[in-house]
Parts: C-alpha cells; structure tokens; sequence
C-alpha cells in the first residue's frame, strides 16, 4: 500500500546506483534523536488481510444482521435505526476509500480521510467495546469450530483502521503531520453515544416512576411525558434487548437498581402516553423500514393464562366475518364470528383476544376447525374447561379453543396452536343478544368488537359483515352486507330495525323441562331517575376531545338536579355545583387530560358520595384502562358490603381492555351504555333514558297450557337469553344450593357465563380425561346458509307445482 522501500538498505538505491552502508551511518541513524527509518509497506498477503478484515468482512458482517438479525433476537440490536446503519457502514467504507487513494497515490485525499478515519475508529471502538464480553467465546469458536468471525467483526475493524492509518503516515507525498486523531475519534463515540443517551436518560425516568414514593411516581411520569423515549417505553413492556439495556446490564448501571419489571413498565407506559402497550404494533427486534413482517422466534410467556397480554411477533388475523341472523319479532340477534389466524414466526403462537358482547348478550356456540371439519365445544364449570384448555395446550402442544367471561358483557378468546411458518388456524363463536329497545316497536342490533388482541391485522384488513333480518334494517332491505375496518366495527352504532306486532309477546319451549314455556313481553316502565348522581370522568388523555361534549351534556341537565363531578386526574378533584350545572360543565372544560389517569380513586370518592343516600348511581365516562394502577380490593370491599349499593353506568369511549370492570366481574350493578357515536351521545342517551319512558324486553317461565295464541321462538334465544338472567339470579340468591343449580342450568343451555365456559379439544379422550361431553351439534344455534334455504324454498314450490297440476282420476 506504499511506495516506500522496504529495508534500509534499498534506502541508498538512487536511479540505479547502489549505496552501501557504513557502521557510523548506522550507529546515527540508531541514535535516540534521530528519525527512524520506514517500515515496509503491506504486501500483497498484508494487503489481502487487509481488504478481508477490513472491507469485506464488516460488510458481510452488516449484512448477515440485516438479513438474518441473528444478534438482534438473541442478544441486543446493534442496528436498531438508520442512524447506526450508516454509522456502521462507513467503517468499511473509509477502508475502502484509504486503500484506493494509497495505491492510486491520491495524496490529497489523506488529510480528509484522516479525519473519516478517526470518526470511524471511535465508532469501531465503541462497537469493539459492546461486543467485548463475547469476544473469549468467538474466539473458542473460530479455534475449533471455524466460527466466531462476526462478533469480532469490530475488533477486527479497529485494527484495520490503525492499520490504515499508519499507512496513510508512510505514503510517499503524505502530509508530514495528520490531523489530531483524539477530534475525529471523539466526534465518532459522540456520534453514537448522543441517541443512546436519550435511551439511558428514559430508561432512569423509568426507574424513578417506578419508585415506592407516591411524589417520585409523579415527577418520573411528568418527566416521562415531556422528554421520555416512546419507543424505549415501549420495548420495557416487552422486555426486549435493546442496545442501551444489553449496555445498562453489562456494565452493572447501579443507579437504576436494575432492569423495571415489564409489567411495571407496561402501567408506566399507559400514564404517559394514555394508550394500552398492546394498542400499537410490538416492537419489532430491528425496526426499519421494510423490517416488520419477516419470519422471528416469539417468547409468549402469558401462554394459556388468563390475559391477552402483548402482541405477538408473527402473529395475524387474515380473516373475519359476521354472519347475523335478527329476528325482529322474537327481539333477538344471533351473530357467528368466523375467525382465521395465521402465524408466520418459526414457533407456534396462542391467539388471544377479548371481545365485547353487545349488553345483556351471551356466547352460545364455540367452533374450531381441525384437519377442516368442524368441531363443537363441550360446556362445564369455568375451572373445569380452563383446567382442560392448559392441559392441551400447555402441556400436549395440541388444538384446543377457549372461551371464558372476562367481565360484563365481555369475553376471553384463546386458541392454540397456531402452527408456525404461515400455519393458519380457523375458529366461530356464536352470541345470542338481544335488541336493544328505543321504543315499543324500535330495536337496535348491535355487533361485538375487540376491546383487545394480541395478533395484528394487516394492511387494508376489512370484517366481512352479512346480516339478515326478518324485518328491514336502517329503513331498507332486510340484509346489509359491510366491509368494517376494525376501528369501524368498533364504532359502530348498530341497525335500526322496527319490531312487528306479533312482538308484543313471544314464547318458546323451555329446554330444561316440557312442560314449561319461556314467554317474553315488551315492558313499559316509567322515567326512573336515581335520587343522586356522581359523575366520574377520566382524564387520560383519550378523553381530551371529549371533555367539552361531556361538559355541554351536563349544562343541558335538568337544573332541578344536584351535579356532582369527579374529575379523575393524577388525584381525584371533586366539583359540587348544587344544582348549578352550568358551573359544574365550565369547571370540568377547564381540566386538561393527558397519559393516562387512575381512574380507581376517583370511583371510589364517587361510589361513597352516590352512596349516602338510597338510589344514588355512578356515571363513568371513560376511555380504556389498560392496567390496574391501584388496588381493587376497596373498591370491591363497597360494592360486597354497601347496604345502598349505587349502579354504575359504564360509558366507555372507542375499544380497549379496562381492568378495572373485570375486577367488578361479581357485582351485579354495573350498567353498560353504548351505541352511540360518541361519548357524550351516550351520555345524551342515559339523560333521556331518566327523562322518558323506558321499553325492555321481559322473560319469565310458565307452566305450559294448552293454547298459546302467539307464535313460537323456534330458535330458542329467548330461552338462553331468560337463562343468563336466571342463572344471575340464582347465584345471586341465598338458597343453599343456588350457585349449583346455576351452573347446572347454564350446561343444560349451553352458555358461558361467570360460571362456565365452552372448550374445543382434538381427541375424544382428552374430553373424557376432562370429564366432559361436546355439544350435541343439533342443539348448538346455527343460521341457515343462504343457499339452503334458497332449495327449501324452491323444493317446497315444486312440491306445489306439482300438486297443483296433478291431474283428476275419474270416478
């Protein structure tokens, strides 16, 4: 790489003539004061190590990770982001560029590439240093295996950069002096200390919101929101090994007492930012562009428990369709929810969501596709069908679906194994609802939707809507087929559809006993208004664009009414305005909501103000509560042992998991409200609902007799929707053997309650390990498919036809 010769004694050849040496030439030129002669330059071995080290090993190197991101699933992310990508390419790129201008002898260039040179290096060193405590074992490796060049890539690298370096010294033409190396070198650890400092100066903000003292919680929030790292927040709750955190472990950052559980860092994430960790797509282990999608190892540690928990890497729903069936005259809906998952990583993954149930409704049916035939569930006591689920899933690795109460209205799905490398895995679940009524002969059908998943949707990922009706939907024809997206599904406000006359009183066979019926009749009963009202909004930051909608729906109240609010913040703030509504609507429009809040405090101030006096109720306007941030235990302490127990009317805005309902999962006085467009309409709606008269559906049981003058529900909805409500009633009763016979009524009807729950298994062993029996399939609801009942009709019009041109015998 150099012109310079290679011995002292080459030294003396001048155009041909040679020089020869003497003992006092080399006795001065060997005196300490004297300059040293040049050493030889690289050969053409040297100059080949050089190229290979130096060049074309830190570029194979780069792009094996960006290929394959080897180091960035086991280890750390030594490329996390475009910045370091191009940090880490130029090392071989100023190698590259200092070996052509050496040999094409481009002496101008040195003093520049100097100045690259040093960069690089101290980005090099940095990288030699993150990678020391691997260097002992790559080293082993490459002894016996042949292994092991990767992770001594930056070392290699730093030495083919003073390598370089010093050729650039022995070049003939060089500069007799190169720029300081110490400014180039602290310019390139520079470079890449100033993004990780913001990774570390996140990661300490995190420890101290994480601290035992209420005042610290406060201030590492508060400075969480104004200067923290989302996407280092983020990587907490999954506890991934980001660059800084492999770091902050390897050199023992004693400051922060260790890694933040991730489940801490989860509850942190959502008061700072007021959305779920598992809202937003997970972090992927290298997250550029073009990254996201590829084939990855996932770790689910929340397998077969009892939370959706984060999103899981690789996994996807590819399709999903509702197919409905309304009878308007019965006042039910029955919606089937076809799912499909699929699963690109290289092990298999659970699929898990929580879907919200239209109020008052109720999972009737539960099917997996195995080998592509249709399985039905078996029905039996919750601890029994979870109990089964995790000694297939967990332990057998084999194909079970699960479906369990996870609150009001509101249901767990998980399913697994969905198998790995694009294995797909296909579910249905059944839901009985019942209309909402908005008047004697005005339903509204309303959909489920997903408060919480934990696959992703695709790119332009649609739900395929088809719902038929006995009578029109929103004033047309009597199907209405939809594309939703998701967060279309989720704000949907339902189909308005009328109820016929025959609507006044239906009945059906009662399946537990023939000689007993079901009847339903459509209830009237006058304005209820409760004696007291305690408003409760949240003030995360969800609510922000709804604190003045709210705030003009309380103005509007009735002024004859106390107005009580309480404003969730970082502590609860509590407005009484008497009767003052107008007061009240321009205090709350005065507070400002950002992260998230805790909502359990200001409840619990609430539920004790509402509870001072008989009929009093909560109004809980809110967005999602992804994470208990307080205990329960006093909240539930009320609502177990409060003799004027007041009704909570939960208005929750959009979709997301809220903790604190499933908590309140016994509590029989929790109202939800929706259909809305939004929350202050549903608001608008209760409001209405004290002001007015109020329609319901009402289901007993009869005695069968011999005339029954309307028609019968031959579906038998009505019959699973009065058992929901018998099965609450039983257990809610002090007869001793209440909560059995609930139990038992809800396996006769097959339902999923508080109580029981309906599990898909592979084999019929495994359901008699379990002590359970499937579902007969000529007992599970079904809908007609459109092409069925099309040859029903046309079969029934030939048999007709035929009849009619039969032609006359003679007598």
């Amino acid at each position: 790489m150099s012109d310079l010769p290679s011995s002292p004694a080459a030294a003396g050849k001048v155009s041909g003539q040679s020089v020869t040496s003497s003992p006092a030439a080399n006795a001065v030129a060997h005196s300490p004061g004297a300059r040293r002669p040049p050493k030889p330059p690289l050969g053409p071995f040297g100059e080949f190590m050089f190229c290979f080290f130096g060049i074309l090993l830190p570029i194979g190197t780069i792009t094996f990770e960006a290929l394959t991101h080897a180091c960035a699933e086991d280890l750390f992310d030594p490329i996390p982001t475009w910045w370091q990508l191009a940090l880490v390419a130029l090392v071989p790129l100023t190698n590259l560029a200092t070996f052509l201008a050496i040999k094409r002898k481009h002496c101008a260039w040195l003093p520049r590439l100097a100045h690259l040179n040093a960069f690089a290096l101290g980005v090099a060193s940095v990288y030699a240093a993150v990678f020391l405590p691997l260097t002992p074992f790559a080293a082993i490796g490459l002894i016996f295996y042949g292994l092991g060049l990767l992770p001594l890539t930056p070392l290699l690298s730093v030495w083919t950069l003073a390598a370089a370096r010093q050729q650039m010294r022995r070049s003939k033409g060089a500069p007799t002096q190169l720029p300081k190396i110490w400014i180039g070198f602290t310019a390139g650890v520079l470079a890449l200390a100033i993004p990780a400092a913001h990774d570390f100066s996140t990661q300490e903000m995190l420890v101290t919101a994480t601290s035992k003292d209420p005042a610290r919680i406060r201030q590492g929030v508060a400075l969480l929101r104004t200067f923290g790292s989302r996407d280092t927040l983020l990587r907490a709750c999954y506890d991934t090994t980001s660059w800084s955190r492999f770091m902050d472990e390897l050199f023992g950052n004693r400051q922060s007492g260790g890694r933040v559980p991730k489940e801490d860092a989860q509850a942190i994430y959502y008061r700072v930012t007021g959305e779920p960790h598992n809202s937003v797509p997970a972090p992927a282990a290298v997250p550029l562009p073009g990254r996201r999608g590829r084939a990855m190892w996932n770790n689910d540690d929340a397998l077969g428990g009892t939370k959706v928990a984060g999103k899981v890497a690789g996994l996807s729903m590819t399709i999903s369709r509702l197919d409905g069936k309304v009878e308007a005259a019965a006042g039910t809906s029955y919606v089937e929810w076809t799912m499909v998952f699929k699963n690109i990583a290289r092990n298999q993954s659970e699929a898990r969501a929580q879907i919200e149930l239209p109020p008052g409704a109720v999972v009737s049916r539960l099917t997996l596709w195995i080998e592509g035939e249709p399985r039905e569930a078996a029905f039996g006591g919750r601890g029994q069908v979870r109990a089964a689920y995790q000694a297939v899933a967990v332990q057998q690795r084999r194909d079970p679906v699960l479906v369990t109460t996870s609150g009001p209205d509101r249901v767990l799905m998980q399913c697994f194994p969905v198998q790995p490398d694009g294995g797909e895995m296909k579910i249905r679940v059944g839901i009985t609802a019942p209309l909402r009524l908005s008047g004697e002969r005005a339903g509204t059908v309303l959909l489920p939707r997903f408060l919480e998943t934990n696959f992703e949707q695709g790119e332009g990922f649609a739900h395929d809507v088809w719902i038929e009706s006995d009578q029109p939907l929103n004033g047309a024809g009597a199907t209405a087929r939809l594309r939703l997206r998701d967060d279309e599904l989720a704000g949907a406000s339902g189909f308005q559809t009328t109820l016929p006359g025959q609507a006044g009183e239906r009945w059906t066979d009662d399946p537990t006993d023939p000689g007993f019926v079901i009847r339903q009749t459509v209830g009237r009963t006058a304005p209820s208004a409760p004696s007291r009202v305690v408003f409760v909004v949240d003030g995360s930051k969800s609510m922000a664009s709804d604190l003045g909608e709210i705030a003009a729906a309380l103005g509007k109240m009735s002024a004859g009414r106390d107005c009580t609010v309480v404003f969730a913040g970082d502590e609860p703030e509590v407005m009484e305005a008497g009767r003052d509504t107008a007061k009240a609507a321009a205090w709350l429009q005065s507070r400002k909501a950002v992260g998230g809040r805790d909502n359990l405090p200001a409840l619990e101030r609430a539920w004790d103000l509402a509870a001072a006096e008989p009929g009093g109720a909560v109004v809980w306007l809110h967005g999602p509560q992804p994470v208990l941030l307080s205990s329960a235990e006093r909240l539930l302490q009320r609502t177990e042992r409060e003799r004027h127990a007041p009704v909570i009317y939960d208005l929750a805005k959009g979709t997301g998991p809220n903790r604190i309902i499933e908590q309140l999962d016994r509590f029989p006085g929790i109202r939800p409200i929706r259909g809305g467009t939004s929350t202050a309409a549903n608001l608008d709606q209760l409001l209405a609902y004290w002001r007015d008269d109020a329609f319901t559906l009402v289901r007993e049981r009869l005695p069968r007799t011999a005339a029954m003058t309307t028609p019968a529900d031959e579906s038998r909805h009505i019959a699973r929707l009065w058992g929901l409500g018998e099965i609450e009633r039983l257990a809610a009763s002090s007869e001793p053997d209440g909560l059995a016979r609930a139990i038992k009524l809800a396996l006769q009807l097959q339902l999923v309650t508080r109580f029981s729950g309906a599990v898909v298994l592979e084999r019929q062993e495994q359901y008699d390990r379990a002590g359970l029996t499937p579902a007969d399939p000529h007992t599970v609801p079904t809908i007609p498919e459109p092409g069925t009942a099309l040859l029903v009709l046309l079969g029934a019009g030939a048999l007709l036809l035929r009849r009619t041109r039969q032609p006359t015998v003679p007598a």
